[in-house]
């Protein structure tokens, strides 16, 4: 009787073991993630400021950036024909301290045939 309870606190305790080692190598491989997307974040803001020093691009000078070039937060000059029949209202943005809409609409470029 006392050989079955002592295999059985060492099935648990070897469980616990093994659920705490597993918890642990979770963790440190979410800080790394975590460090990583730190590293990431900090490369794109510092490709922000030198695109802000660049100015205001074109929509021919958007285009013949690098493909693999991350894009967000670009400022382009585009001309064209919007589309009243498609656009979207996203809910509680902030600008200026304010609450309200930021509204998205789709347009056609001048000069191409895909809309934007």
């Amino acid at each position: 009787m006392q050989l079955i309870l002592w295999r059985k606190q060492k099935l648990s305790s070897i469980i616990a073991i093994c659920v705490v080692i597993l918890a642990v190598l979770i963790c440190i491989r979410l800080s790394v993630w975590q460090y990583q997307r730190g590293e990431q974040k900090q490369q794109q803001l510092s490709q922000l400021a030198v695109s802000k020093e660049q100015g205001v691009l074109s929509w021919q000078e958007l285009l013949n950036l690098p493909s693999e070039l991350n894009k967000t937060g670009l400022q382009v000059k585009v001309t064209g024909e919007v589309n009243k029949q498609h656009y979207w209202l996203l809910d509680n943005q902030i600008y200026q301290g304010q609450v309200g809409y930021d509204l998205l609409v789709a347009m056609t470029i001048t000069g191409e045939s895909v809309p934007l």
